[in-house]
């Protein structure tokens, strides 16, 4: 990972959403906290991952919306990186196990990192950037952008 940006669409929604990049391992990882102001009964993520390649136009891996209530209680068929992903979460203690999000109560996450050698490699040596929007009752709330740079280690 290389670089990591948020947005806050709705304040009445969300208090805090800050995500930074922190050293980790020789690595970056992702710290973060997230506080509401209310409590959110559905959440509705949309996910992108684009991979690019030396000046070329980015391709879309992934564009898949993702009903997060039902992902945080299990898994998501057919998504072993979701997945992977959920299961690294899970071990989190502070982490929600379902629905609803809590109001006032802070989640954090301290240098979270899913490396690539956890996950399938599909294509080395290639910059990616995967978008997440969060959107309750048809409402996007918060975004958050991540870019890196795959490699073949």
């Amino acid at each position: 990972m290389t670089a990591i940006r948020t947005k806050i669409y709705d304040h009445n929604v969300v208090e805090e959403f800050n995500y930074t990049l922190v050293p980790f391992q020789g690595h970056y990882a992702i710290s973060s906290r997230v506080i509401y102001k209310i409590d959110i009964n559905n959440v509705l993520l949309l996910l992108t991952f684009d991979l690019g390649r030396d000046g070329q136009p980015p391709y879309r891996m992934l564009k898949k919306k993702i009903d997060m209530c039902i992902f945080l209680e299990g898994s998501y068929k057919y998504m072993p990186i979701a997945n992977t992903v959920l299961k690294k979460l899970k071990k989190i203690k502070n982490f929600p196990k379902s629905c609803p999000l809590k109001a006032s109560q802070p989640l954090i996450l301290e240098s979270f990192v899913v490396s690539w050698q956890q996950l399938p490699v599909y294509l080395p040596n290639m910059s990616f950037t995967v978008t997440a929007v969060f959107s309750t009752n048809g409402k996007k709330f918060s975004e958050i952008i991540v870019n890196g740079v795959t490699s073949q280690n």
